[in-house]
């Protein structure tokens, strides 16, 4: 039988996979089932030739126009799917100054401050996404994952349970309640 300890943080990886994923498919759509769905990688390795492209394309659309927030986000995006979370820092780090109020970008660069250990710059961003825009369920629902694998379970309680009580048929709010139910066999913090 597997410890403990093993057994959470298993539910932990599977839970931030599902969030990153969920985040990524609310946000970006059939962008992201077609390249998923196309090649798998470029014959001399690397991205899939589409991603390449795509890259290529939001890296021109940069260069035209330094000051598109949403080109810096749709590549920051790519990056995080590929896991180059201090690339995909960087470019939300600049959407962010780019436009403040864009709480996606937040949302996200919350996401890469929290698996880049920076707790204290994560929570700020949400904490000011909130402050843009209270009733989004999705930045609720970083918060209630971030307190929870920060181990501060009564927090990620309550903003788990803000999140569910926004719009509980929605995804997020499904996803609200797989974690809520997650707490409810663990410890209290």
């Amino acid at each position: 039988m597997m410890p403990y300890r093993t057994i959470k943080r298993t539910v932990l990886v599977i839970l931030l996979g599902s969030v990153c994923f969920l985040f990524g498919y609310l946000y970006f759509g059939r962008n992201v089932s077609a390249v998923i769905s196309g090649p798998t990688a470029s014959e001399g390795g690397g991205p899939p030739a589409p991603v390449m492209q795509q890259i290529r394309m939001l890296k021109e659309a940069i260069a035209a126009n330094p000051n598109d927030g949403k080109s810096y986000c749709d590549l920051a995006n790519l990056y995080f799917q590929a896991n180059k979370f201090d690339q995909a820092t960087n470019l939300y780090e600049k959407a962010v100054q780019i436009n403040g109020n864009d709480i996606v970008a937040r949302n996200d660069l919350a996401l890469c401050y929290h698996i880049a250990k920076r707790e204290k710059d994560a929570l700020n961003q949400l904490e000011t996404a909130l402050r843009i825009s209270p009733g989004s369920q999705h930045l609720w629902l970083t918060l209630g994952l971030i307190r929870y694998e920060t181990g501060k379970t009564n927090e990620a309680r309550k903003a788990l349970s803000k999140a569910e009580s926004l719009d509980p048929k929605s995804e997020a709010g499904t996803e609200a309640r797989s974690m809520l139910a997650s707490l409810a066999q663990s410890r209290p913090k």
